[in-house]
């Protein structure tokens, strides 16, 4: 696990850290606990303008990851469907079962990591996505995409409760997001169900 790929997330820490402690120091010397008077007096304005400057930086890097896209995403709405399902139990449930193509559209290479269900609402679940690998032709956790290349990708959301008319389509929204964390919507218009008879989950 790299940093770098996870700046966003230790830009952010650095600044809670940084006012976490300028919160300290200005307690106590407001309520004259030891020494704190002299600490936040010394330390208290640098402390407040290194939090500042790292709250910048941390804005800058969210920026940067929501300004500059890494992933073209297109539906396979052929091969993309829903269905009942049954639990062990007998909880009727629901299976939504997305294909898409991906085309890394960045300069360095990338690898397809999550997806989240944001429509229909059902509490936003995430799943493991997996990609086509080109040299065996099968799903699974492949090698990272190169800038350019346009691989398969297939995800499939199991939620609790029937969500749908039986044997209408249904519209969804997905957000696909790489090994950085940049999320990247899509909207499949319309989501055709598999068939009437419910299959076993689980």
């Amino acid at each position: 696990m790299h940093v770098w790929d996870h700046r966003e997330a230790v830009s952010w820490s650095l600044v809670a850290a940084g006012v976490a402690g300028y919160a300290l120091l200005f307690a106590g010397a407001y309520f004259g606990w030891g020494g704190m008077r002299g600490v936040f007096a010394s330390y208290g304005v640098g402390m407040l303008a290194g939090t500042v400057v790292l709250a910048i930086i941390a804005s800058g890097v969210t920026w940067e990851k929501r300004a500059n896209p890494t992933l073209h995403l297109v539906g396979d709405a052929a091969q993309s469907h829903w269905e009942r399902t049954i639990g062990p139990g007998g909880e009727t449930g629901t299976a939504l079962h997305f294909q898409m193509q991906a085309t890394n559209i960045s300069r360095g290479p990338i690898r397809v990591s999550l997806a989240c269900l944001l429509r229909p609402r059902v509490g936003n679940p995430e799943v493991d996505v997996k990609t086509r690998d080109p040299l065996t032709n099968q799903f699974g956790d492949a090698p990272p995409m190169e800038p350019d290349e346009t691989r398969d990708i297939r995800f499939t959301f199991n939620v609790d409760g029937p969500i749908g008319r039986p044997g209408k389509a249904i519209s969804a929204v997905v957000a696909v997001s790489d090994h950085l964390g940049r999320a990247h919507k899509f909207k499949f218009k319309r989501i055709q169900p598999s068939g009437e008879r419910p299959s076993r989950a689980g």
